[in-house]
Protein backbone atom coordinates (compact mmCIF):
# COMPACT_ATOMS: atom_id res chain seq x y z
CA UNK A 1 0.00 0.00 0.00
CA UNK A 2 2.57 2.45 0.92
CA UNK A 3 4.38 1.63 -2.43
CA UNK A 4 1.23 2.42 -4.17
CA UNK A 5 0.85 5.62 -3.05
CA UNK A 6 4.64 6.15 -3.18
CA UNK A 7 4.01 5.63 -6.57
CA UNK A 8 0.94 7.80 -7.24
CA UNK A 9 0.71 11.62 -8.51
CA UNK A 10 1.11 13.77 -5.55
CA UNK A 11 -2.40 15.57 -6.87
CA UNK A 12 -4.42 11.83 -7.17
CA UNK A 13 -7.44 11.60 -5.16
CA UNK A 14 -5.52 8.68 -3.36
CA UNK A 15 -2.78 10.95 -2.55
CA UNK A 16 -4.70 13.59 -1.32
CA UNK A 17 -7.01 11.64 0.70
CA UNK A 18 -3.87 9.94 2.71
CA UNK A 19 -2.53 13.64 2.91
CA UNK A 20 -5.71 14.63 4.62
CA UNK A 21 -6.05 11.63 7.21
CA UNK A 22 -2.52 12.08 7.88
CA UNK A 23 -3.30 15.27 9.40
CA UNK A 24 -6.44 14.73 11.53
CA UNK A 25 -5.71 15.52 14.93
CA UNK A 26 -6.29 12.77 17.71
CA UNK A 27 -9.69 14.22 18.69
CA UNK A 28 -10.64 14.14 15.11
CA UNK A 29 -10.02 10.34 15.17
CA UNK A 30 -11.42 9.38 18.49
CA UNK A 31 -14.57 11.11 16.69
CA UNK A 32 -13.97 8.93 13.56
CA UNK A 33 -13.89 5.71 15.75
CA UNK A 34 -17.00 6.55 17.40
CA UNK A 35 -18.93 6.81 14.28
CA UNK A 36 -17.37 4.19 12.93
CA UNK A 37 -18.39 1.70 16.10
CA UNK A 38 -21.72 3.39 16.08
CA UNK A 39 -22.47 1.86 12.36
CA UNK A 40 -21.41 -1.37 13.50
CA UNK A 41 -23.76 -0.91 16.52
CA UNK A 42 -26.64 -0.32 13.90
CA UNK A 43 -25.29 -3.05 11.31
CA UNK A 44 -25.48 -5.34 14.36
CA UNK A 45 -28.93 -4.37 15.56
CA UNK A 46 -30.26 -4.98 12.08
CA UNK A 47 -28.38 -8.17 11.66
CA UNK A 48 -30.42 -9.30 14.69
CA UNK A 49 -32.96 -8.68 13.65
CA UNK A 50 -33.04 -10.26 10.38
CA UNK A 51 -33.48 -13.50 12.16
CA UNK A 52 -36.86 -12.29 12.89
CA UNK A 53 -39.45 -11.78 10.35
CA UNK A 54 -39.13 -7.54 9.52
CA UNK A 55 -41.50 -5.71 7.45
CA UNK A 56 -40.16 -3.27 5.05
CA UNK A 57 -42.40 -0.61 7.48
CA UNK A 58 -39.87 -1.97 10.33
CA UNK A 59 -36.87 -1.80 9.09
CA UNK A 60 -37.49 1.57 7.38
CA UNK A 61 -38.19 3.06 11.36
CA UNK A 62 -35.20 1.26 12.51
CA UNK A 63 -33.15 2.62 9.56
CA UNK A 64 -35.22 6.27 10.37
CA UNK A 65 -34.58 6.01 13.75
CA UNK A 66 -30.90 4.74 13.77
CA UNK A 67 -29.98 7.75 11.34
CA UNK A 68 -31.73 10.22 13.36
CA UNK A 69 -30.11 9.45 16.71
CA UNK A 70 -26.63 10.05 15.01
CA UNK A 71 -27.21 12.31 12.67
CA UNK A 72 -26.08 15.29 14.56
CA UNK A 73 -22.21 13.44 15.38
CA UNK A 74 -21.80 12.32 12.13
CA UNK A 75 -22.86 15.28 10.43
CA UNK A 76 -19.97 16.84 12.45
CA UNK A 77 -17.46 14.30 11.75
CA UNK A 78 -18.67 14.39 7.97
CA UNK A 79 -17.82 18.27 8.25
CA UNK A 80 -14.60 18.10 9.50
CA UNK A 81 -13.09 15.41 6.69
CA UNK A 82 -14.97 17.74 3.83
CA UNK A 83 -13.09 20.76 5.53
CA UNK A 84 -9.87 18.90 5.58
CA UNK A 85 -10.48 17.61 2.01
CA UNK A 86 -11.67 20.83 0.64
CA UNK A 87 -7.99 22.36 2.49
CA UNK A 88 -6.37 19.56 0.05
CA UNK A 89 -7.94 20.43 -2.79
CA UNK A 90 -6.84 24.65 -2.41
CA UNK A 91 -3.34 23.09 -2.37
Amino acid sequence: MVRGLLNEEANSFKSRFITMLAELSISDWERLESEAKKLLDVNAELTATDSETMTVEEAEAANIKSRSNHAKKTAQSASSIIDGMRKISKE
